[in-house]
């Protein structure tokens, strides 16, 4: 059981019409920002809301998760907790887990991480989405050990951007 940061969220798709292959890891710091920052009743985003610049994923040995989200002074900004479990239908065991939300079963959840790559101090995994306007999606996760040295995402200001959830 270690804690990882994510380093990189790389998006990989053949469908010539989805956005440009790369780097996705700020979407996910604006799709936190967005739900943690902005007021639906106002329309606007909160005064002096920090955004965050590093995601950690902690995985317990009891089948439950949780992300949490940092700010650039390493502030606390939010968590999400979850759960997972092994695939138990592969041929290689221990390379493909299942994981879902509190609120919702394995079964509705229906997403697979592939475990790609681990060792001491790096883990990359892998999930492949289908969305019904992009096709065929694979997310690769690059991550570190969270006590090594690393830099802040630098992702601009959300605060400028449409986007969100």
């Amino acid at each position: 059981q270690n804690e990882w940061r994510f380093m990189s969220v790389i998006a990989t798709s053949e469908n010539p019409d989805a956005p440009e292959n790369g780097e996705i890891l700020c979407e996910l710091f604006e799709g936190e920002f967005f739900d943690r920052c902005f007021d639906e009743m106002t329309g606007e985003f909160s005064a002096d809301c920090p955004q965050a610049t590093s995601v950690t994923l902690l995985i317990s040995g009891y089948g439950t998760y949780l992300f949490s989200y940092y700010d650039a002074s390493e502030n606390l900004l939010s968590t999400e907790q979850g759960d997972w479990r092994w695939r138990t239908d592969t041929d290689t065991e221990f390379t493909i887990f299942e994981v879902k939300s509190p609120e919702e079963t394995f079964e509705a959840s229906d997403i697979n991480i592939n475990v790609i790559q681990i060792s001491d101090t790096t883990l990359q995994l892998s999930e492949t989405q289908n969305d019904s306007d992009l096709g065929q999606q694979t997310l690769t996760y690059s991550l570190q050990l969270a006590s090594l040295p690393f830099q802040d995402a630098e992702c601009g200001d959300f605060t400028t951007t449409t986007g969100g959830n």
